[in-house]
């Protein structure tokens, strides 16, 4: 019996699930673009509240988009100018560190970072990335604007800091200019008082040469007058002080001798009659002393007085 041939019968091949519609896909995308494009609007209107300086609103819209992308640069820009303006510096700098990681070579958060760095004093790091800005984009104007007041805050800060010391020392010194100046009229004034009687000693027991006594006495009321009216322009109230008390100091002598001593002068007067000249030469002297320094102190001080506001305003 023949074998009979066993045709084989053919298998159908499985049939595969479909794969996922495109339709979904399509979908998705035309949300996103959506969303792009709300967003574009929504910073579009930020940009126009942050312009009217309506700076509330104009953050709440921008915190709006960041919930939906956070990395959406244009709003993290207009955040830290935001930020920047309220005076939050330091979440500004969080914001511009964020916009940087995202994009090293952005211009504008370099510029950003500069304005932050100015404004926390950071002045060298501010100068530091304003640099880098304009390596990025050297045709920005606002940015050369930026440069320039920081390198005026930079010279500002150099400037103070150089000044210190020199306050520091003026403050020192200035006490011990006084103190100085005060001991100094002082000693010109025992001097000037001291010639003054020297020569009227002079006139007393050389009267035969009385204008050596004379010059000498002239000598001394120079000093007092040149010292009051010199030292109370340059030092001021010190010395307009020290002249008071000597010229206290003289009136009370005067004072002392008419009250106390005068019925002993008047009595050595009548045994020597030589002495009236002297004595009242010595007399007119000393009232001369006590009045005349004093005026010219009080006229020094009230002319040296825009002098003395001048320098202590340099100081």
């Amino acid at each position: 019996m023949p074998f009979a041939t066993v045709t084989p019968t053919a298998t159908v091949p499985p049939v595969q699930a479909p794969a996922q519609s495109t339709t979904g896909q399509i979908m998705s995308s035309d949300l996103e673009q959506q969303r792009e494009q709300q967003g574009q609007q929504m910073i579009a209107r930020a940009q126009q509240l942050f312009q009217a300086q309506n700076y509330g609103e104009a953050f709440n819209l921008v915190e709006q988009v960041l919930q939906v992308m956070p990395n959406d640069l244009p709003a993290l820009i207009l955040k830290g100018q935001l930020l920047g303006t309220a005076g939050r510096y330091a979440e500004a700098q969080q914001t511009i560190e964020h916009i940087l990681q995202l994009d090293p070579n952005n211009a504008m958060g370099w510029s950003m970072r500069a304005v932050v760095f100015s404004n926390l004093g950071q002045h060298q790091l501010a100068l530091e990335a304003v640099e880098r800005s304009l390596e990025l984009d050297a045709q920005n104007p606002e940015t050369y604007a930026i440069k320039n007041n920081i390198m005026g805050n930079l010279a500002v800060a150099q400037t103070q800091t150089e000044d210190q010391p020199k306050s520091k020392l003026n403050t020192t010194e200035t006490p011990i200019n006084i103190a100085h100046g005060f001991m100094l009229g002082l000693a010109l004034s025992i001097l000037g008082i001291v010639l003054g009687l020297v020569g009227i000693g002079l006139l007393t027991f050389v009267a035969s040469i009385p204008y050596i006594g004379l010059f000498i006495a002239c000598i001394g009321m120079a000093i007092l007058c040149v010292n009051a009216a010199h030292g109370s322009f340059r030092y001021g109230f010190a010395l307009l002080l020290e002249t008071i008390m000597v010229s206290v100091a003289l009136v009370a002598v005067l004072g002392g001798v008419y009250k106390f001593g005068q019925a002993s002068l008047i009595h050595q007067i009548n045994l020597h009659p030589t002495l009236f000249m002297p004595t009242l030469t010595l007399v007119v002297w000393l009232i001369i002393a006590a009045i005349v320094p004093l005026v010219l102190a009080l006229g020094g001080f009230v002319g040296g007085l825009p002098t003395r506001l001048r320098r202590k305003k340099s100081r």
